[in-house]
Order: C-alpha cells, then sequence, then structure tokens
C-alpha cells in the first residue's frame, strides 16, 4: 500500500449515531465507540458540529513523523468541511504526545477548523495537551474511568461492539482452519476452468447468489462458497459484486464478507478480503476496513482495488459520496 502513513494506521468514518459529549471524559468514551475498539498509543480526531468525520492515526516517536501526522489529519478536516475538533492522545508517552499537540496546533493553525481541545488519556487518568492549561492538569491529570460512562453503557444497550483493542477487530477476520481446508478441498473437486470458461453466466449467477444472500442474511454452502472465490479472480466479475453494494445494504455486506474471508483459501483471498473493505468503509467501519485491507496485502500487496479503498481510507473519504457503479459499465450482464 502506497502512501505516507503505513496501512492500517489512519481511519477515516463517520459515526453511525450521533454521541453527544461535552467533558473530557465524555470524548474518551466516545473514541472508543466511534472506533470499534479501544485505541492505544494513538492520536485520535473527532469532529464536532458540521461534517462528522472520525480518525484515528499511530502516535509516531520522531519527527518528521509528527508534522505529517498532523498534516495529514488537518487534510481529513478540511476535506470532510469540519467546522470544530477534539483531540485525544490516547498514549502513556507524555513527551511525544507534547510533541504531538504542538504539531496540530500548528497545522491546524492554517486552516479553518477550530480545536476546541486537545487532551492526553493513559488509561487511568487524562492530561490537558494545551500550551495556555492549567498547570496541574498538564502535570497531574484528572483522572477517569470511562467503564460504567453513559456513553459506553449507551452502546451495549445499543448492541455496538467495542472491542479491547485493534489486535482484537482484526482477529474477528482470522481464518477459519476448517473452514477454509473445507473450501479449499471444494475448490479442488471442481474445476476452476468450469466456473471461467464463462464468465458471462458466471456474472449473472455471482449477481443472483449475493443479492439473494444479503438479502436473506444467509451464508453460502461450502461448493457455492468455492464456486464464488473461485468466480470473483475474474475482475469483471468481481466487480458485478461489488456494483451491488449500496449504503443500505453494506451492513449485510460486511456480514456475507466476513464468512467468506474467513474461509478463503490464501490465493483467492485478494477479492473477498477487498469487496469486505469497502463494504466496512460504506457501512462507516474504516478499522474494519483496514483490518481487511491488511489482509489482502499480505497475499497481494499490489491488488489495484485494494490499493484505490486505501487511498480513500487515508484521505478520510466519506462513504455518503459514492454513488454506485452504472450498471452499463459491468458488460458481462448483458453478454449473451
Amino acid at each position: 500500500m502506497r502512501g505516507p502513513i503505513r496501512s492500517g494506521s489512519v481511519v477515516g468514518m463517520n459515526s453511525p449515531q450521533t454521541i453527544r459529549a461535552t467533558t473530557p471524559e465524555d470524548v474518551i468514551a466516545a473514541a472508543p465507540v466511534a472506533l470499534g475498539f479501544h485505541p492505544t498509543e494513538s492520536v485520535v480526531m473527532m469532529s464536532v458540529g458540521r461534517g462528522g468525520v472520525h480518525c484515528r492515526t499511530d502516535l509516531p516517536t520522531e519527527e518528521p513523523a509528527f508534522a505529517e501526522v498532523a498534516d495529514d489529519l488537518a487534510g481529513a478536516a478540511v476535506r470532510n468541511d469540519c467546522e470544530r475538533a477534539v483531540f485525544v492522545i490516547f498514549s502513556e508517552r507524555a513527551d511525544d504526545a507534547a510533541r504531538q499537540a504542538e504539531r496540530l496546533a500548528d497545522a491546524f493553525s492554517a486552516t479553518s477548523v477550530e480545536v476546541i481541545a486537545m487532551i492526553r488519556a493513559d488509561g487511568e487518568r487524562w492530561f490537558a495537551l494545551a500550551a495556555d492549561a492549567p498547570p496541574e492538569l498538564v502535570t497531574e491529570g484528572v483522572p477517569y474511568d470511562v467503564g460504567a460512562h453513559p456513553i459506553t453503557t449507551a452502546a451495549v444497550y445499543d448492541g455496538a461492539v467495542t472491542h479491547a483493542s485493534r489486535e482484537e477487530l482484526a482477529a474477528t477476520i482470522d481464518p477459519d482452519p476448517d473452514a477454509v481446508r473445507a473450501v479449499t478441498a471444494a475448490v479442488e473437486r471442481a474445476s476452476h476452468r468450469r466456473f471461467l470458461a464463462q464468465p458471462a453466466a458466471a456474472a449473472r449467477w455471482v449477481e443472483r447468489t449475493v443479492r439473494a444472500a444479503v438479502r436473506e442474511g444467509t451464508i453460502l454452502d461450502v461448493d457455492d462458497a468455492a464456486r464464488l472465490l473461485v468466480s470473483l479472480t475474474d475482475l469483471r466479475v468481481r466487480d458485478v459484486a461489488w456494483a451491488d453494494m449500496s449504503a443500505g445494504s453494506a451492513a449485510a455486506h460486511v456480514a456475507f464478507w466476513t464468512d467468506l474471508v474467513r474461509r478463503s483459501p490464501p490465493e483467492l483471498l485478494p477479492a473477498p478480503a477487498t469487496m469486505l473493505a469497502f463494504a466496512s468503509w460504506l457501512s462507516g467501519h474504516g478499522a474494519l476496513a483496514w483490518c481487511a485491507l491488511d489482509r489482502c496485502s499480505a497475499v497481494d500487496p499490489a491488488y489495484t482495488l485494494a490499493e484505490l479503498l486505501a487511498d480513500l481510507l487515508r484521505h478520510a473519504a466519506r462513504p455518503d459520496g459514492w454513488t454506485g457503479i452504472p450498471r452499463e459499465l459491468l458488460t458481462l450482464l448483458d453478454s449473451a
């Protein structure tokens, strides 16, 4: 994946719900709910008011990365028309957090985005990072505990899943060894040639099969899963599955492609992993999108669609601008 920041470090997303935060403790509690996991050694930007993009990036350890992170986040805020932003640096590294805060202040001073708060949270206490903050808030901090915070409990009540770490989130799409073996055996039983020899027929079958499974919330049996995964190696067929995604169906697509990513043999993984990444981005879950792209990159670092999606995530592009793929571009569906 190309770009100034490593794969997986920047998350751009729209929070699926409105989170009202008025205190530092509110913001600290809101960040894991918005991101889907509890960040560590991270710089988190949350927009306030108009806009709605939230971003996370790794907290660097030295220059020039501090300035690069600040510039990237300022660019994301401007591109998404943010009016105001708050920052939480989740880290025990006080000196690095202070240096990052200085670079953020410099970068955002050149924009119209108002930075209304910058704090550091180490898991037990939060500390002010603003240059004009009271000395006791800078050095002593304030204890906090978000475990029983109203934002945390409301998210649990609403059914939101917040993972303990990014690694725990990534583990939700790790391969299931038994399922991978079953699909691999199904692929070997059937001829790749039979699936790929008639791409137009494969495209129509993929469209019907994916649409029905997503609509009904079902998973494919092992033979259909093998057939689909092989069919998606034809990029024209893959694009038929991609084109069927919309904001309204994105969450169901996330469930569908998660299952296939966990069952896919490595050589067939790039297409379903990229489909999962796109569905995750479209549903506002940028962190899961990065995890899926990481799995794709481990197999095929040059997979073109994955690189395009990585650029969307690096630039914190908002999914509400997605208008879909015109059907007339899907020439296989109109083939005889």
